[in-house]
């Protein structure tokens, strides 16, 4: 036979804090002062710096390729004819 489940014990203490992480900032605009960690987006390419900067675009020494833009795809099937306008003025 079991017994009764038991109190709850008290909640322990807080952990550490973990490590920042990537900071997502969009398209990368010339002027930013980016930071260490800060990802961006440009020519099609997401880039993650490695040290802090100001106008300088990524690729450079300043930023690591994260993930380059991909072929295009094949192009799709044309679409329906479309119904016929309206007769214009004489």
């Amino acid at each position: 036979m079991v017994g009764a489940t038991g109190a709850t014990g008290p909640q322990g203490p807080a952990g550490t804090v973990g490590p920042e992480g990537i900071r997502w900032l969009g398209a990368w605009a010339s002027g930013t002062a980016y930071l260490e960690d800060d990802a961006v987006s440009h020519d099609g390419d997401s880039y993650i710096a490695v040290a802090g900067n100001t106008n300088d675009p990524p690729p450079s020494a300043n930023w690591s390729l994260m993930a380059a833009e991909g072929a295009p795809g094949p192009t799709g099937p044309g679409g329906a004819v479309g119904a016929t306008g309206p007769t214009g003025p004489a």
